[in-house]
């Protein structure tokens, strides 16, 4: 019966520190894009203020 040449895993090739170094340099690509928050500046009544202009 002849057996097959096990195929190597390229992963267990590396030590957890690798793949810990490698995640860590990936950051913030794998973070998701933010959606939240405010986006602009509104007066009390509504109208969106321009920071720019002198009052």
């Amino acid at each position: 019966m002849a057996t097959s040449p096990k195929e190597q895993n390229p992963a267990s090739e590396k030590s957890e520190e690798d793949v810990d170094k490698t995640i860590e340099d990936t950051f913030p690509a794998s973070d998701p894009p933010a959606t939240g928050g405010t986006t602009r500046i509104e007066s009390e009544d509504g109208e969106e203020v321009d920071e720019d202009e002198p009052e």
